[in-house]
């Protein structure tokens, strides 16, 4: 009976022992992919603000349009889109693709 009782107590501390050192380990691993997720966004946001410079970002804009594109489906701004009298396209391709099937 003693020699049961001693084991439990063994296997208890190791188990503790192995449980603490988990998660030491995975708190570690999660913080430094934490610090490399935000380190991505930081160089992402600073590539996208170098490639595009003039474009800047207010809360006050207002909602863009939303349109498809008369030949392949594909919604767009109705700023960026091509226009023309048989309707409105994604690009110039899809417009002359549509003049050639019509």
């Amino acid at each position: 009976m003693n020699l049961l009782i001693i084991r439990l107590i063994i296997f208890g501390a190791l188990f503790w022992v192995g449980l603490r050192l988990w998660r030491i380990f995975n708190n570690n691993h999660n913080s430094a992919t934490n610090d490399q997720i935000e380190q991505n966004k930081n160089t992402q946001e600073s590539e996208s603000n170098n490639a595009h410079p003039q474009t800047t970002t207010t809360q006050n804009t207002k909602p863009q349009t939303i349109i498809p594109c008369a030949l392949c489906g594909v919604h767009l701004p109705l700023n960026t889109a091509i226009q023309a009298p048989e309707g409105v396209f994604c690009s110039v391709e899809h417009l002359i693709k549509f003049k050639e099937n019509n």
